[in-house]
């Protein structure tokens, strides 16, 4: 229905010689959908990567003069080349930084570039990862989650790694590289 009435629209435009308008209509409507779909797309790509602060950006805040961050950097980071490049990140500091905000920020970044984004802390990880194993299901699990272009683990330092849990972390790492 809407689609023939836009057609209609558009030919009875052109009659009347209105081209310019018939054509912005057509502009219109193709930007509307599209933003529309991107919205949608990106508002499933935030609840699939279960993001700890999915309201993280990159702002004024974030190039504070106390806060001594590399404003460069920060930028260069946000084009997210170095995900698609497949490189690391290691954000450290002291508790209280804004190590993990900052990780969401960059997060959300990729999501608003249609990456795949998933956040976990380490002992969530760790422990899924174990449940998988035990299950038998940890190779299936390892391709789940090297499907991900970036994965967040936040929390890194703030657990014991038994051989077990270190295999498994280097198993997942070895799985993304590809």
């Amino acid at each position: 229905m809407e689609k023939e009435l836009l057609h209609n629209l558009y030919h009875e435009l052109k009659t009347m010689r209105l081209s310019g308008m018939a054509d912005e209509i057509i502009e219109q409507m193709i930007s509307t959908e599209y933003d529309l779909r991107s919205s949608k797309k990106i508002n499933k790509l935030i609840r699939r990567s279960r993001m700890r602060y999915p309201e993280a950006v990159i702002d004024e805040m974030t190039y504070a003069p106390e806060r001594h961050l590399d404003i460069k950097a920060i930028e260069k980071l946000s084009e997210c080349r170095w995900i698609e490049e497949r490189k690391n990140l290691i954000i450290t500091g002291l508790t209280g930084a804004g190590k993990t905000y900052m990780a969401c920020a960059l997060g959300m970044a990729a999501i608003h570039q249609f990456m795949n984004v998933y956040y976990t802390s380490a002992n969530l990880l760790i422990m899924e990862l174990q449940k998988a194993e035990s299950q038998g299901t940890i190779l299936d699990e390892l391709k789940a989650l090297a499907k991900f272009d970036l994965i967040i683990i936040d929390d890194f330092g703030l657990m014991n790694l038994d051989l077990n849990a270190c295999r498994n972390l280097f198993q997942l790492i070895s799985e993304r590289e590809g």
